[in-house]
This record gives C-alpha cells, sequence and structure tokens, in this order.
C-alpha cells in the first residue's frame, strides 16, 4: 500500500502475515455505507489460514458495529481468553557522554 492514509479503517490482506500471532475478530455491520464489507472480508480471508480469527456480521448494522459487539458477552470471555505471550529476551545498552 502507498499510502497508509487511503486504508481508513481496514487492513492491508498483503500484510496478514506480520500479524498471524496475534488473535483477531473482525467485526463489521453488513449496512456498512463507510467501509466497504469487502475490506474487512478480504482481511479475513487472508487471516484465516493461522487459524487465529474470528469474522462476525451485523446483517442489520451499519457503521456501528461495535455496539453489538460490546453487547456480545462472548467478547469478553474471548478478550480474558487470551495472554501475551512470552517477551523476547533484548539486550539493552545505556550510554552516557558528559559534554563539557
Amino acid at each position: 500500500m502507498d499510502n497508509p492514509s487511503r486504508a481508513r479503517g481496514r487492513g492491508d490482506p498483503a500484510l496478514a502475515e506480520r500479524i498471524k500471532h496475534l488473535p483477531t475478530w473482525i467485526f463489521h455491520g453488513k449496512k456498512d455505507t463507510v467501509v466497504p464489507f469487502m475490506h474487512s472480508k478480504a482481511m479475513y480471508d487472508a487471516l484465516k489460514q493461522y487459524g487465529n480469527t474470528e469474522f462476525t456480521v451485523y446483517p442489520e448494522a451499519d457503521h456501528d458495529s461495535w455496539t453489538e459487539s460490546y453487547e456480545n458477552k462472548r467478547l469478553y470471555d474471548w478478550f480474558l481468553s487470551h495472554r501475551r505471550g512470552e517477551y523476547r529476551k533484548i539486550r539493552v545498552v545505556i550510554t552516557s557522554h558528559i559534554l563539557f
């Protein structure tokens, strides 16, 4: 994608491999006129091969898919079912130079 500001509410399926390790749940209102359905579907299609994603479409929702999402008890169970992975060990070297 040559201009990231063009994405506006969608992921780039060509970059899905970069987030394959992250649990992802995509929500979309089928009547959304702001972000086309095909954008969410394309991202889901790119991620589902990694087996770590879900996709929920609300047939009657427009751009406001978050209201139904936050009313879904399963979402909170999903949040709590994930834990951050093991941190990578990084060697940090701090140097200071005092100039007089």
